[in-house]
């Protein structure tokens, strides 16, 4: 509360002007509590903000399951591997749902990551 009438950082001007001032501050608040702890505080207070996940956090959301960001496939040496897919979508206009989304991309699925040196000319 204290930082929020601070006129260092009362307008986002103020605070990109004060920037290394303030993330020291901010961070030093940060450690104080865990990730979630924040994430709960600071929703619905107009915040732009979303928890940053470890890579086994992020495969195992269930949001990333259901918006069908998790991909499968067989890789030639690692066997079958589950990658993340890109959050951009080229769907063809008058997809009605997620699910028909998802089949439309699993049809025109990627490639696997490729082996060193598969692709060097």
């Amino acid at each position: 509360p204290e930082l929020s009438h601070d006129s260092r950082f009362r307008t986002n001007s103020d605070r990109v002007a004060n920037r290394s001032i303030l993330i020291p501050l901010l961070e030093e608040r940060f450690v104080t509590s865990p990730r979630d702890e924040w994430v709960e505080l600071l929703e619905g207070k107009g915040f732009p903000l979303g928890p940053l996940r470890t890579v086994s956090e992020a495969f195992a959301c269930e949001q990333a399951a259901a918006r069908g960001m998790i991909e499968e496939m067989n890789h030639p040496a690692a066997g079958k591997v589950r990658l993340p897919r890109s959050p951009i979508s080229f769907s063809s206009p008058g997809l009605e749902s997620v699910d028909a989304m998802i089949e439309e991309e699993a049809a025109n699925q990627a490639a696997p990551p490729p082996m060193l040196g598969e692709h060097t000319e």
